[in-house]
């Protein structure tokens, strides 16, 4: 992969995680780019883990299509 479709796809995620909801956001980031665990995440934004899992539920769903053209999600 050319550095130049890497830079592609970097923007793209970027965009799409703009367009998600505060919480879904910062979940999925805390899962994918900090690779928290579910409970750490949980723990640290005082919520259950069944809300951290809807919520990385939900951003995948939201995600998913508008990222289908990269293969990645």
């Amino acid at each position: 992969m050319s550095t130049s479709e890497k830079s592609e796809i970097r923007s793209a995620v970027s965009k799409a995680l703009s367009q998600l909801p505060t919480q879904q956001k910062t979940v999925f980031v805390m899962k994918h780019y900090e690779g928290m665990k579910i409970r750490e995440i949980s723990n640290i934004l005082d919520i259950s883990d069944g809300s951290v899992k809807r919520y990385l539920f939900r951003a995948m769903e939201k995600l998913r299509p508008v990222l289908k053209e990269y293969r990645y999600v």
